[in-house]
C-alpha cells in the first residue's frame, strides 16, 4: 500500500488458483484472506496503542516503564514476558516487544480512551475497499471490556482484525497520523447525464486525524525502525536498505479447549520504507506455518516481508511516484473530525 493515498498496489493470499481451470479450484482458495481472514494481530497492534496513549497524554516519549522483571498481576491475572526486564524505555517496549509494558500503558490509557483508541484506527469495522466479502474484524462491544482488556488489547489479544485493517491502520503511521481509506482504484467513474467522467479516488480525502505528526513520524523513525536493527526483526535487515516495522506472533485458539494453543500461531510482519519519509507498507501474515523449528514474526515473515519493501520502494523511486510527506502536501485537505500478544 502506498500509505499517503492508501492505494493497494498488490494483494495476493495463497492457496491461489489458476483462471483457465476452474474446475480444479480447491473450496478455501476462492476467498480472498486480505479482507476474509481474521486473527488476533499479537504484537504488530502494539505500535498504534503506544501512539495513542502519547496523543492522549499519559505516555511520554522520554519515560521508562517498570516492566517488573518479567511478571506482573493484573488483579486476578499474571502477566509475562519473553525475558525478564527492568525499567524499559518506552522505545524499548516495542522493540523489545514487553508485553507488561504494554499491559501498564494500557492501564493508563483506561477502558474509555483504549477502546476509543482501537475503534479510531478503523478496527471493529470495514475499511470500505472495493471488493466483495469484507469482515470488519472482532471488537468486542465496551461493555463487555474488563480489567482483562487493559493488559490484553495493548499486547493484540482480544480482539481480531483482516490484513487489510491492520495495514491501514500502520499507513496512517507511516503517513503522519491519518486514516486513508483504502482503495484499488487508481481512478473512479462517476455518470453526469449520459457520459461517465474519470474522478481521482485516491487520496480524495482523509478519514480522520488520528496522531500528531511529530508522534507518527518517532514511532516510524524511532522504536519501529530499532526493531529492524536492533530488534525482533534483525532478520529483516537489509544492505543499504531503510527499514521499519513491527513483528507479531499470535498464539491461535484451540478449538477443542477454547484456550490458547501452544502449537499453532499466526506469525507476521508489517514493514515500510524508506523510515525517514514511507513510499510503502507491506504485511506478510503466515497462518500456522509448519516448516520445522520455532516460529516467529521475525523469522518466517519478516525476510520475505523487507524483501518485497525493498523491491517495491526502489520500484516507486523508479516510477518517480511522490515521497509521503510531499504527496500529503498536495492530496491533504481540511481534517474532518470523528472516525472511527507476543512477540
Amino acid at each position: 500500500m502506498e500509505p499517503w493515498s492508501g492505494e493497494v498496489l498488490a494483494m495476493a493470499s495463497r492457496p491461489a488458483f489458476h483462471p483457465d481451470h476452474l474446475e480444479a479450484v480447491e473450496e478455501r482458495a476462492w476467498k480472498n484472506l486480505a479482507v476474509s481472514a481474521v486473527f488476533e494481530p499479537g504484537s504488530t497492534f502494539k505500535p498504534m496503542i503506544t501512539g495513542w496513549a502519547l496523543e492522549q497524554g499519559c505516555l511520554q516519549r522520554d519515560e521508562e516503564i517498570d516492566c517488573s522483571y518479567g511478571v506482573y498481576r493484573m488483579g486476578p491475572r499474571i502477566l509475562h514476558d519473553h525475558h525478564s526486564y527492568g525499567r524499559l524505555s518506552v522505545t524499548d517496549v516495542l522493540v523489545k516487544s514487553s508485553n507488561i509494558g504494554m499491559a501498564k500503558i494500557g492501564e493508563r490509557l483506561g477502558l474509555d480512551r483504549l477502546y476509543e483508541g482501537v475503534r479510531s484506527f478503523g478496527f471493529g469495522q470495514v475499511t470500505g475497499i472495493e471488493l466483495p466479502g469484507e469482515l470488519p474484524g472482532i471488537v468486542h462491544p465496551r461493555d463487555d471490556w474488563t480489567v482483562y482488556s487493559l493488559g490484553s488489547v495493548p499486547m493484540g489479544q482480544e480482539l481480531a482484525v483482516t490484513p487489510l485493517q491492520l495495514l491501514t491502520a500502520h499507513a496512517a503511521l507511516a503517513n503522519g497520523g491519518l486514516l486513508r481509506r483504502p482503495t484499488l482504484l487508481r481512478r473512479s467513474l462517476r455518470r453526469q447525464n449520459s457520459g461517465a467522467t474519470a474522478t481521482a479516488a485516491a487520496g480524495e480525502h482523509i478519514d480522520s486525524v488520528l496522531l500528531n505528526r511529530e508522534t507518527a513520524e518517532w514511532l516510524v523513525r524511532e522504536p519501529m525502525t530499532q526493531v529492524v536493527e536492533r530488534g525482533t526483526a534483525k532478520a529483516a535487515r537489509l544492505p543499504g536498505v531503510s527499514l521499519f516495522g513491527k513483528t507479531g506472533t499470535a498464539q491461535k485458539l484451540d478449538p477443542d479447549t477454547g484456550t490458547y494453543s501452544d502449537r499453532a500461531w499466526v506469525v507476521s510482519f508489517v514493514c515500510g520504507s524508506p523510515a525517514d519519509s514511507p513510499r510503502v507498507v507491506v504485511l506478510v501474515m503466515v497462518d500456522a506455518p509448519t516448516a520445522p523449528g520455532i516460529h516467529y514474526g521475525g523469522t518466517v515473515a519478516a525476510p520475505t516481508a523487507a524483501r518485497l519493501t525493498a523491491e517495491a520502494a526502489q520500484r516507486a523511486v523508479e516510477l518517480g511516484l511522490p515521497e509521503c510527506g510531499t504527496a500529503l502536501r498536495t492530496v491533504q485537505r481540511e481534517p474532518q473530525t470523528g472516525g472511527a500478544g507476543q512477540r
